[in-house]
């Protein structure tokens, strides 16, 4: 969570300066893969029964990833507005770029999945034994 906080103000930045034109795309791999990359170090700490001391961290870890990601939609959408034609035209609803807030609803969507699965794993190793994650994480 540490980790995450001291690093959020320089992902951001990175977020503000992507093209807009990308920029859905980037925040949903960039969410995406630091999801991903957490709950590899988490796996990999069960794989090695390391857990223990680290598990009461987990929920603190999740909350900052989901801080971190709806920072960075939050941007995404502000850029999206930011480019938007005023209504009337016949592309109101899309930005200058071709994006939508409609794509920042689908981006929102595949992040929350994404941090789903993070919190399933999350659930899991509260509620197991360390054998029974060593195992699950070997799998």
């Amino acid at each position: 969570a540490a980790l995450l906080a001291r690093r959020q103000d320089g992902l951001l930045g990175l977020v503000c300066r992507t093209p807009v034109v990308l920029l859905v795309t980037f925040v949903v791999e960039l969410g995406q893969h630091l999801v991903y990359v957490w709950m590899y170090v988490v796996l990999d700490y069960l794989r090695r029964s390391k857990l223990d001391k680290a598990s009461a961290l987990l929920d603190d870890d999740l909350e900052a990833m989901k801080r971190l990601i709806a920072a960075m939609m939050q941007e995404v959408r502000r850029h999206v507005k930011a480019t938007t034609r005023t209504p009337g035209g016949p592309s109101a609803s899309k930005s200058l770029t071709g994006l939508s807030l409609g794509d920042c609803d689908d981006a929102e969507r595949r992040l929350q999945n994404a941090l789903n699965v993070a919190q399933g794993l999350t659930l899991k190793v509260h509620s197991g034994t360390t054998e029974e994650l060593a195992r699950y994480a070997h799998r």
